[in-house]
């Protein structure tokens, strides 16, 4: 939580999801995600194709999490 408060880290997180230089990589930054973000929900469907089984389940509850937030 206090990772998130920091100013810019969640732009941060989102550019690791959409441009990181590993699989595994955008996999972290998948399981630490909750926002609506530009790019965010298209960058996630691209590692659920592409990702480890693991990395499949971090998007899948990504995915998730920002079903529930309505805002």
């Amino acid at each position: 939580m206090r990772i998130m408060e920091l100013n810019g880290c969640l732009s941060s997180i989102v550019s690791v999801l959409i441009n990181g230089l590993t699989t595994e990589a955008r996999e972290n930054a998948a399981a630490t995600l909750i926002t609506d973000e530009c790019g965010t929900v298209e960058s996630l469907a691209l590692l659920l194709k592409e990702g480890t089984p693991r990395g499949k389940k971090d998007v899948v509850t990504a995915l998730f999490n920002l079903s529930t937030h309505t805002d």
